[in-house]
């Protein structure tokens, strides 16, 4: 009598320990109510409008410190209207990415409104460097 009561619990716990597991899952799936911290994260370090307001460049800096304890330093050429804190906008619209260390740092220039200067520190080492953003012209010193 004592087994089939150990048993008959065993088999509650079982499906108890399911349902459970279930719901977490569905809550994580569907309301991401169990949301990790990022592994990195971006420090904006300056933000300029171009001359005629309708474009920014977003200088910020990428701490995977969680992970490899590197930063680079980036800018990003977005909208003037665009969210600088939605990770994708960033991401998506890279126009200059170095990496160092020592974060080296970088000062965008708008001559125009199709024209940014770039000055940085020569110690940096290269990701990304592009020299043109549909019309607007890149140059670097």
């Amino acid at each position: 009598m004592l087994k089939k009561y150990k048993k008959t619990l065993l088999i509650i716990a079982y499906v108890f320990w399911l349902l459970l597991s279930v719901f977490i899952l569905f809550e994580i799936y569907f309301f991401n109510t169990f949301e990790l911290p990022p592994l990195c994260w971006n420090i904006i370090d300056n933000i300029k409008l171009s001359p005629s307001k309708r474009y920014k460049t977003i200088t910020y800096r990428r701490d995977c410190w969680a992970t490899t304890h590197i930063e680079d330093t980036t800018v990003s050429l977005i909208d003037a209207n665009a969210d600088e804190k939605k990770e994708d906008v960033l991401k998506d619209w890279i126009i200059f990415r170095v990496f160092k260390r020592d974060v080296p740092e970088a000062e965008v220039i708008w001559s125009d409104d199709s024209h940014i200067l770039i000055h940085y520190d020569d110690s940096a080492e290269f990701w990304f460097k592009a020299v043109k953003s549909g019309w607007i012209d890149i140059s670097y010193h």
